[in-house]
């Protein structure tokens, strides 16, 4: 999706819709399975915000709800 550097190995979950609009967490089931693969494996949430105003699209990387970048705009 992004060009970023990874210094760790990631799961990311992508959402096509508002972060504020996404409800959920990762399963335990699955961040268990990554975790004893990948002791250091980070979790990173990607959601397509959009501007009412001007009507453009943009994904945008969070960890821990912390706005990491806006990846890629969209017309």
């Amino acid at each position: 999706m992004d060009s970023i550097d990874l210094e760790h190995p990631r799961t990311e979950w992508v959402f096509e819709c508002p972060h504020l609009q996404v409800q959920w967490e990762e399963p335990e089931e699955a961040k268990t399975l990554w975790q004893e693969n990948f002791a250091d494996v980070e979790f990173d949430v990607i959601t397509m915000e959009y501007d009412e105003d001007t009507e453009h699209r943009h994904w945008e990387r969070r960890k821990n709800d912390i706005l990491l970048k806006a990846i890629a705009r969209y017309s």
